[in-house]
């Protein structure tokens, strides 16, 4: 799975002060259903004067780690009793 990310940062009055942000992200799948979102995301963020940048990033995740974090099985655990006096 692709994921397109957006991301921005705020313009600064003094070093550091902010970090970039999330602004916007879609998967593959979406942005081929609707192309146009992310276009009028990025115009929309680049013609805000508070902001100092605008970039789009695309990332990837495999289908099984994806499926392992969103979907997790069960973990069985074998035990025997070692002491039932207590």
């Amino acid at each position: 799975m692709k994921i397109i990310c957006l991301f921005g940062q705020s313009k600064e009055n003094y070093e550091g002060e902010c970090a970039p942000e999330l602004l916007a992200a879609i998967d593959e799948y979406g942005d081929m259903d609707n192309q146009q979102y992310l276009n009028e995301e990025q115009e929309k963020y680049e013609k805000d004067t508070s902001i100092a940048f605008v970039k789009r990033m695309e990332f990837e995740i495999d289908d099984e780690t994806f499926n392992k974090n969103f979907f997790p099985q069960p973990i069985t655990l074998n035990m025997k009793i070692v002491n039932n006096k207590i």
